[in-house]
């Protein structure tokens, strides 16, 4: 054991050389002028269909954020996987270009679905605005051993340049619609770098920009908004509805459409876990959570169909859903169900001053609040804070389209 953790430390020592010469390179600043949590540095396995990939990252992302911030750099988002991004690349392994196809990451990060892509066949350039994520993406390219190009792009600077690197057959991008003014450029530019038949996906939380994003691309050149792993994939066919609101919000009528708005939502999220349950592969810990939101989510789905009839209404069939990738790993699945959870608690907090009667809204508050503890869980598990905001958000009909429609079949 120790001569193979020594063998380790030698080899992190040579690719230390060589990233640190890149970094200062790009960063146009002496080798002794990086900070130092940026060249600690550690390997990362993740798991995706078709066999695990390499990371090369900054081994303390919070250490390093802090260093950064002291020095007025940007946060470097780049620097750790995200659920996103990890989702992303799980479909890109189930689902991967043909050889040869020309392969666009934008805001690659560590570039884990570039990676996928390339160890595909893919002709692959991945792109990052972060200087420090082109080093270190290009050197986890090479850690998988797969043939790849790496480049430094800011959309807003580069766009033009981008797009006579172009056409191409595939784009991707995760988690990039951050702010209101990168889903503004990203749907002017996207439409620009693809080939006739080509494809976007882009991987999404769940954020606010993400449905007028949607909205101001579909109607031109996008067909299809999927979901995998819980982030949305815009691909090739059209988005369904989900029950929502009715306008008379305030009468029984609209407190019946809501409920209904409800069901549907808690259909979907009782169906996911309950085959997740079944035929995701997952651990101890993740099944456990999976199986007690699971049985959440039914007792959710019976006390609102009990409800309804009792307003003199009829509850909505159950749809039938498709959730793509989201069973193919452990990573995937977590992913998916933060989507789920954090959408579901939005779309109760969006629904909720919409409600006439007191009951149905006692009701409401109930299940928001475990909906709420079923995301911080979710959260925790996956690493991430699991109360990330002082107040939450509140989604609206159509946002919450953007990310849950596409699970219906």
């Amino acid at each position: 054991m120790k001569a193979a953790a020594q063998q380790d430390n030698g080899a992190l020592t040579a690719v230390r050389t060589t990233l640190t010469e890149q970094l200062a390179a790009l960063r146009g600043v002496a080798p002794d002028a990086l900070p130092g949590t940026l060249l600690d540095i550690a390997v990362r396995r993740i798991e995706l269909p078709g066999g695990d990939v390499y990371v090369l990252r900054p081994a303390d992302w919070e250490a390093l954020r802090h260093e950064e911030g002291a020095a007025g750099r940007p946060v470097p988002f780049w620097a750790r996987p995200w659920p996103s991004g990890l989702a992303l690349a799980a479909a890109v392994a189930e689902e991967p270009p043909a050889h040869g196809e020309r392969v666009l990451e934008l805001g690659c990060g560590l570039a884990v679905p570039s990676i996928a892509a390339a160890r595909a066949g893919g002709a692959v350039l991945a792109t990052d605005g972060a200087t420090d994520a082109v080093a270190f993406a290009a050197h986890s390219m090479a850690l998988n051993e797969v043939a790849g190009e790496v480049a430094h792009v800011d959309w807003a600077e580069h766009g033009d340049a981008l797009v006579a690197r172009g056409p191409f057959d595939l784009v991707l991008a995760a988690d990039v619609l951050y702010t209101r003014g990168n889903a503004d450029t990203a749907a002017r530019l996207l439409p620009r770098l693809l080939t006739g038949g080509g494809e976007i996906r882009i991987a999404d939380p769940g954020r606010a920009n993400a449905a007028p994003f949607l909205a101001a691309t579909r109607a031109g050149f996008l067909r299809r908004a999927a979901v995998f792993g819980g982030s949305t994939l815009v691909a090739t066919s059209g988005l369904l509805a989900l029950a929502g609101p009715a306008d008379a919000a305030g009468s029984k009528k609209g407190d019946i459409a809501i409920l209904n708005y409800a069901l549907t939502l808690e259909y979907l999220e009782s169906q996911f876990y309950a085959i997740g349950v079944e035929k995701a592969p997952l651990k101890r810990d993740a099944k456990h959570l999976a199986t007690v939101v699971r049985d959440h989510e039914l007792a959710h789905v019976e006390a609102i169909k009990a409800t309804i009839p009792k307003l003199g209404g009829k509850a909505v069939a159950k749809p039938k859903f498709d959730f793509g990738g989201a069973f193919a790993s452990e990573s995937a699945f977590m992913a998916t169900a933060m989507a789920l959870e954090d959408t579901g608690v939005s779309a109760y907090n969006g629904a909720g001053p919409m409600v006439n009667q007191k009951a149905v809204k006692q009701a409401a508050a109930s299940i928001v609040a475990v909906e709420a503890m079923h995301a911080a869980w979710v959260r925790a598990w996956l690493g991430e804070v699991p109360a990330p905001a002082s107040f939450d958000q509140a989604l609206s009909k159509s946002q919450v389209l953007a990310i849950a429609g596409p699970f219906l079949a």
